[in-house]
């Protein structure tokens, strides 16, 4: 039976009208909540009402929430990772790699963006920009020598200073002239993260947005739909002969000397403790 005039809307049902240069419209949430869509023309933000209508139908997630990216990743390295580490699924120094990674490397790029219109190409454009921009570790590293360097110049010159001003003067003596300038080189180029690292932090990331996933904060993961890196940027190349005995031959005289034997022995390599369990 068609609704009379004045007749109230029953829930879910959604209208369109005209809102600046286009148009909009809302559709009523089961949590009380409103949620607003926007279009270019009127048939573009019905369609999109009968869509919101139809995924609450089929029980599906609607996200309404303007959280962003990086508020997500806050929570999620602050209260997540730290539940699965007090129930033992996760462990700590894995913890705080995501963490500290999350906080150097993803947040400052993709934390602006809002959490549900995350797309796979900004996602894509993140990940090429780790795999060919200087890496934000090697720019704090550059940073801080220079710092360090300008610290030293600067006491250096106070100290050539004072002991100018300790020294007699010769009467009728030269007047030293300016201080002769100093080529330093070049420094070298910041190389950019290497293939493994930034196939790291993609996965991170979509650990992140699992979790968001699973918790009906988003629909699907697009971090998923990334294909990551797979290339690493050298071949590992073993040891020879001639280059095995060399190192046996200095760590002969160091105190951990059986340890280093039996690495070169067995070719053993630096490993970590899986901490992805549950995740």
């Amino acid at each position: 039976m068609a609704a009379g005039k004045g007749s109230r809307r029953g829930n879910n049902e959604g209208s369109a009208y005209r809102y600046r240069n286009g148009w909009a419209g809302q559709v009523s949430m089961p949590d009380g909540t409103r949620k607003t869509v926007y279009g270019t023309t009127k048939e573009a933000v019905l369609d999109d009402i009968k869509k919101i209508r139809r995924a609450l139908d089929d029980g599906v997630p609607v996200v309404t929430t303007r959280m962003t990216v990086g508020e997500y990743l806050e929570q999620w390295v602050t209260v997540v990772l730290a539940s699965r580490v007090v129930a033992g699924t996760l462990a700590e120094s894995t913890a705080e790699s995501y963490e500290l990674l999350v906080r150097l490397h993803i947040i400052p790029v993709l934390g602006r963006h809002e959490l549900r219109k995350l797309s796979t190409a900004q996602v894509r454009r993140w990940m090429t920009a780790k795999l060919t921009e200087p890496s934000a570790a090697g720019l704090a590293a550059r940073r801080r020598q220079e710092e360090e360097k300008a610290r030293r110049a600067t006491e250096k010159e106070a100290r050539e200073r004072a002991a100018g001003a300790d020294r007699p003067q010769r009467p009728g003596g030269r007047t030293p002239g300016p201080p002769k300038r100093i080529l330093t080189p070049e420094p070298k180029p910041i190389r950019p993260l290497s293939a493994r690292s930034v196939r790291y932090l993609v996965t991170i990331l979509r650990l992140a947005l699992k979790d968001a996933v699973r918790e009906e904060l988003l629909v699907r993961n697009v971090a998923e739909l990334v294909q990551a890196p797979r290339k690493d940027d050298a071949p590992v190349r073993a040891l020879g002969e001639v280059d095995a005995g060399r190192v046996l031959a200095v760590a002969l005289v160091d105190r951990l000397a059986g340890l280093w034997m039996v690495m070169l022995a067995l070719g053993l390599r630096k490993g970590r403790r899986s901490g992805c369990a549950g995740m």
